[in-house]
């Protein structure tokens, strides 16, 4: 019952933040992209009218007043209408949908990713202690998280592209090759989630019962994995889930770099041609994604350590 009324709490809670970020957008995006008939008419035309720029303005409601103008899209919104791209003409709900199994792969792959390298390395950090092997993993997670995402996927589009030519340079990152783009997105969070599981693994090595144990005979690689793992691995999961909506939206660059026609990509050249209704749809839902993944795992952390309570 509790877990009921702390999900209601949490949705309630959802309405006021997505609104704010829905009136954020709309009005950043009207701010900076332009007279959205303009933009429109000089893709078709070239060099329009104000006559014809005026016409299509009451064709789309822009002689509205702004607040007129939000609401309509905001209803518009709810239905999942996001109205046409300017530059396709076909609902953008469509052309997105149809761009996220790749998106999709790259962040999920990205989140494999790190979990693969960070855990191993983040407990070898935390047994080893002020070793030479512990500095050597710090200097190795201080690299990763100051290299941005940017310069770590040009380097390795150029190590498999070019010098190893394994890999097509424009669009070459699908299929087998998928894992490229996902570790460049992902390479700059191992760092963080290795120094947090590190820090994290050596508090819990201290706790009395996990002495205890090691006073009983019980396995070393036993007490590591079975009982300081998981009680240093459960605060990383509210990270987990900001990480994911992260690798959602970092796939703007990502896939621009790859040429990877996803999501990322496609909002990519919608910036640059202003197409507006992607851009405020891609924002949207984009936020939609993170609080919803927040949500979850607030649920699954309550689920995987029940002294935990949700209120």
């Amino acid at each position: 019952m509790q877990t009921y009324r702390y999900l209601l709490k949490k949705l309630l809670f959802m309405i006021p933040i997505l609104l704010l970020v829905s009136v954020a957008t709309f009005i950043l995006v009207d701010c900076t992209a332009g007279d959205p008939a303009r933009v429109m008419l000089q893709g078709s035309t070239g060099n329009p009218s104000e006559e014809s720029v005026q016409l299509l303005q009451q064709e789309l409601g822009l002689d509205q007043p702004k607040i007129v103008q939000y609401f309509q899209w905001l209803g518009n919104v709810l239905r999942f209408n996001f109205g046409n791209s300017y530059v396709s003409s076909k609902p953008v709900i469509w052309e997105l949908l149809n761009r996220v199994p790749v998106t999709l792969g790259i962040a999920i792959l990205g989140i494999i990713i790190v979990l693969l390298i960070s855990i191993p390395l983040g407990i070898l950090a935390a047994i080893r202690k002020n070793t030479w092997l512990d500095h050597v993993i710090q200097i190795f997670s201080v690299f990763t998280v100051c290299v941005p995402a940017f310069w770590l996927g040009l380097g390795l589009l150029i190590l498999f592209g070019i010098v190893l030519h394994s890999m097509n340079i424009i669009g070459g990152a699908v299929g087998i090759w998928i894992w490229v783009p996902a570790l460049s997105i992902a390479l700059g969070y191992t760092g963080q989630y290795i120094g947090l599981l590190r820090d994290n693994m050596i508090d819990v090595l201290e706790k009395p019962y996990i002495k205890a144990a090691k006073v009983r005979g019980i396995n070393p690689f036993r007490i590591i994995m079975q009982h300081a793992l998981k009680n240093a691995f459960i605060p990383l999961l509210t990270k987990l889930g900001i990480t994911f909506g992260t690798f959602l939206g970092g796939t703007v660059i990502i896939e621009s770099v790859f040429s990877i026609n996803g999501i990322g990509f496609y909002v990519m050249e919608s910036i640059k041609d202003k197409d507006i209704p992607v851009i405020q749809a891609f924002v949207l839902l984009i936020s939609f994604t993170i609080v919803i993944l927040n949500l979850l795992v607030d649920l699954l952390y309550a689920y995987i350590d029940p002294r935990i309570t949700l209120r």
